[in-house]
């Protein structure tokens, strides 16, 4: 039998996520530890957040969430709607992601909108928002029709104030997905699309001035002619061929790396690039100068996901515009990769190692994208609809437990997931692959007649590490007092004296066959006579006779 009620409430031993739905409200939920939770648990309650003058509505829906600090203490949820607008939301009563204080209840969070950023490029219902981050300063946002914005944000109490934003708008499109590095006060940015290929951002120069130094040498190298009277047809159109090549290959201000167009099929015809889904799994600035050039470490990997199934890995700092490796990780022909996410430890096989993703059908898939194997795939989910996004929720550095991964699909079900680390996920000889499972899977608003159809539609981890962690009880079970435990150890010793005055401890126990099962009757009837505690006593009994020890041992070795 399920259990439906919720765990006791404790923020400080369970990660907070924040969850986007599909008619604008923001909802939050506790997710315990895979580790410490009960068997058969049905899962969190998931609460929503009032935002003062807010009316949920489809127009209103979520498309991308994110999570930050603006300033020094004003931790803010960002929410990109399809309505082409950006509200900052301030989570009061909140922890900070920087402090070791204990994190408050949820029942005590509130919300309020802080500032609203008008997206006034972007067609509401054609166009969409791709990529989300906030920064210490403002909030960066991507769109399908190539725009990025940086809009700055200064916080004064309860009131923000929007400063003049930046906004870049010769970016390619249509764009498919865009991701930031790190996650929260981004330096870097990528994107991707289906007839566009992979290239990286250094936040910082983008939004800077160029130099007009630099604007009249291009302009002067891009006006400079050669002569070309003396070459033939040929060698003039193999001349064209080159500096269009060329010119393409020149980065903008702001851009590190842009990938290499794939090679041409087997007829000759140019390959798209049918990117779907991008991911930064590790990226490195060599030096203090090379960071402020953009320039990236050799160390720096990125992962995409494709239309037809695939996952490309490309390392801009390794000197190379191709990917360094492709993996199918969709079966040919049943789907395209729908969303990705890469482990906290993402180059550690020991703590990690792993890209998770999930495909347009049903399927969640485990990849060890160091070496170019998918190690596992989720299995008895019962999910009928596309993974929309996902999070990790990872664990201290000291503690041994794997991280979790929780997900949102379109069937409308938030879920929690097991993970085991890429090292440990690869069976060895004579042994079983470990694979992770579903822990539990839960509706984000109960359904009534009354009630709107939500579908979460994005999650984001608040970033609070965990201060302690432990079996956590749920409410409806019995909570073990002194008084009640006192009274349990003193049943057991009731009943102990009864089985060494009818000679069943210890030896004599095991040794004697023939009178057992004619006592053990005589037991069950007494039972239902007994008391609860009396009963419960019997089950610590009997491992207490297996031990050989008293019940006073019994009970210290318990402890």
């Amino acid at each position: 039998m399920s259990i439906d009620n919720a765990l006791l409430e404790d923020a400080s031993s369970s990660h907070r996520i924040y969850i986007g739905d599909s008619i604008g409200c923001l909802r939050v939920a506790q997710c315990d530890p895979p580790s410490a939770l009960p068997k058969d648990y049905a899962g969190p309650s998931v609460k929503p957040l009032i935002l003062p003058n807010f009316k949920s509505h489809s127009d209103h829906a979520v498309q991308r969430i994110a999570s930050g600090v603006l300033g020094s203490d004003t931790y803010v949820v960002a929410l990109a709607r399809k309505n082409a607008t950006i509200d900052v939301v301030h989570i009061v009563n909140q922890s900070l992601p920087s402090t070791s204080t204990a994190p408050a209840a949820v029942s005590e969070l509130r919300a309020n909108i802080l500032c609203t950023i008008n997206e006034t490029k972007m067609k509401a219902g054609i166009h969409r928002f791709i990529g989300l981050a906030v920064s210490k300063h403002g909030v960066y946002s991507v769109t399908s029709s190539g725009i990025f914005r940086y809009t700055p944000i200064t916080v004064a109490g309860n009131a923000a104030e929007l400063g003049e934003a930046k906004v870049i708008d010769h970016l390619p499109s249509p764009l498919q997905h865009a991701s930031f590095f790190p996650a929260s006060d981004p330096t870097h940015f990528c994107y991707g699309g289906e007839d566009i290929p992979l290239s990286l951002w250094h936040i910082p120069t983008a939004v800077s001035e160029q130099p007009a130094d630099s604007v009249a040498d291009m302009s002067v190298e891009s006006n400079k002619t050669e002569d070309l009277s003396g070459l033939n047809s040929k060698q003039r159109k193999r001349k064209r061929q080159l500096e269009a090549k060329s010119k393409a290959r020149e980065l903008v201000w702001g851009e590190v790396w842009r990938a290499k167009n794939l090679p041409n099929d087997n007829l000759s015809l140019p390959r798209r690039a049918n990117i779907t889904a991008t991911c930064i799994l590790n990226l490195e600035e060599s030096t203090a100068e090379d960071a402020e050039a953009g320039a990236t470490d050799e160390e720096t990997f990125i992962a995409v996901g494709t239309k037809d199934g695939l996952v490309r890995i490309f390392q801009p700092g390794a000197g190379s515009r191709k990917h360094v490796r492709e993996i199918r990780v969709v079966p040919s022909g049943q789907g395209a990769v729908k969303t990705l996410c890469a482990s906290s430890a993402a180059m550690d096989g020991q703590k990690g190692g792993l890209l998770f993703v999930g495909d347009t059908g049903s399927k969640l898939y485990a990849v060890d994208w160091q070496s170019g194997s998918v190690v596992y795939a989720y299995k008895g989910a019962g999910q009928i609809g596309a993974t929309l996004d996902m999070a990790v929720l990872p664990q201290p550095a000291k503690r041994s437990e794997a991280e979790a991964l929780v997900t949102v699909s379109s069937d409308s079900l938030v879920r929690l997931h097991t993970t085991v680390p890429a090292e440990r996920a690869v069976p060895k000889a004579g042994m079983s692959a470990e694979k992770g499972e579903v822990v539990w899977a839960k509706m984000i608003a109960e359904a009534t007649s009354q009630s709107v159809h939500a579908v979460a539609t994005a999650v984001v981890w608040d970033g609070v590490m965990l201060l302690k962690m432990g079996r956590r009880q749920v409410e409806g079970e019995d909570e073990v007092g002194e008084e009640e435990e006192d009274q349990v150890w003193a049943g057991m010793q009731e009943v102990n004296d009864k089985k060494v005055t009818n000679g069943k401890v210890g030896r004599d126990q095991e040794e004697s066959t023939g009178d057992d099962d004619d006592d053990d009757e005589e037991e069950e009837e007494d039972e239902e006579d007994e008391p609860t505690e009396v009963v419960q006593s019997k089950a610590f009994n009997g491992q207490a006779r297996r031990s050989k020890t008293s019940p006073a041992n019994a009970k210290k070795s318990r402890k």
